[in-house]
């Protein structure tokens, strides 16, 4: 899986399920299955721009961080952060402003995002990582918008006696629940495994790579520290990698 492939899957799917849970509260009995299922190319196309257009608001929004009870990647960060921290300390000392300096502003993650990037073996693995990252972020969409449809068939229920909206209700409740419970939680351990197996062979493979753009994204503290008026050699920070 590309990267492309998993942005795009990111902004599609929130715009894709939010879609289906409308059709959901206007067809909220047998007649939803006939609605999905009377889509043709030509409503299919104008419905996938709605989609991403939807999506798009969605990640601007940051819903998953906001409203997902179980989904963060602050463990899967933190887990990065201190493995290579560990190993940088190994062969030479960090003070603690140092370390401050690295973990602000994504520095040490974009040095281990670098060394993927450099590295064949750790870009082979890569396409099942943005796999399970796609399944993590799907999940914690598929919980949001269960139970926002929860909310929205339980309004619609006080003022249209339908026998569909008590099963969509169940159903989206119980969505919910798997996905905060149960998929969330075991696709973000995954998430954290995999991560530890690139790190243990950046750890053992790569020392002095990982040395080398470490003291690079410290050149930038060192140039603060200098006093004012004098000549500061390494002025500014290399480029960081692409948000992942």
């Amino acid at each position: 899986m590309t990267t492309a492939t998993l942005h795009l899957g990111r902004l599609a799917i929130p715009g894709i399920l939010a879609i289906l849970a409308g059709v959901s509260l206007l067809a909220p009995g047998g007649h939803f299955f006939a609605a999905i299922s009377s889509i043709d190319f030509k409503v299919a196309s104008p419905l996938f721009g709605l989609a991403l257009v939807i999506g798009a608001m969605y990640l601007l929004a940051d819903a998953r961080e906001r409203f997902s009870i179980s989904f963060s990647w602050e463990d899967v960060h933190d887990t990065i952060h201190s493995t290579l921290l560990e190993s940088v300390r190994e062969r030479r000392q960090l003070t603690e402003e140092e370390e401050e300096f690295l973990l602000q502003n994504r520095r040490l993650l974009n040095v281990f995002y670098r060394l993927i990037d450099n590295d064949l073996s750790l870009k082979a693995r890569q396409d099942s990582i943005r796999l399970n990252g796609l399944i993590v972020t799907s999940a914690a969409d598929l919980a949001i918008v269960s139970i926002t449809a929860t909310i929205l068939h339980f309004l619609a229920a006080l003022f249209e006696l339908h026998d569909g909206h008590a099963f969509w209700i169940a159903g989206c409740v119980a969505c919910w629940v798997l996905c905060e419970a149960i998929l969330i939680p075991a696709a973000l351990n995954r998430h954290r495994r995999l991560a530890s197996e690139q790190l243990a062979y950046i750890a053992d493979n790569l020392p002095v790579e990982l040395d080398s753009k470490v003291a690079t994204a410290l050149q930038r503290l060192q140039s603060h520290s200098q006093p004012a008026g004098n000549p500061r050699d390494g002025e500014g920070e290399p480029r960081v990698s692409e948000e992942r």
